[in-house]
């Protein structure tokens, strides 16, 4: 397998799970603030290093799976002056999913 093949999708796609990874992050220490400043009693045994690890894993893999169609659907083509990348989705369902991932839902 051509090694462009695999790298220049991730190279120009993954950026996106970092963009959904810090969004969720954000959203996750806004309400983390909002409970412990409120509602202080009632969290602080859910407050643990175990349940911050499994938020974190759980969002790196929400990110991930929310900009796979990305990465799937981005084309390697050859070109006489090099390599181009293009997304070239299979059908108008995934382009209003990469429309509504980047513009409604975050």
């Amino acid at each position: 397998m051509d090694f462009r093949r695999l790298y220049v999708p991730s190279r120009l796609r993954l950026p996106h799970t970092g963009f959904f990874s810090s969004i969720f992050f954000m959203v996750v220490m806004t309400l983390d603030s909002y409970m412990v400043i409120m509602h202080a009693h009632k969290v602080a045994r859910y407050r643990t290093l175990r349940s911050a690890i499994a938020l974190t894993v759980f969002i790196w893999m929400l990110s991930f799976c929310i900009s796979l169609p990305d990465i799937i659907f981005t084309k390697v083509t050859h070109e006489s002056d090099g390599v181009a990348c293009s997304y070239e989705p299979e059908n108008d369902d995934w382009r209003l999913y990469n429309t509504f991932t980047m513009h409604v839902w975050v």
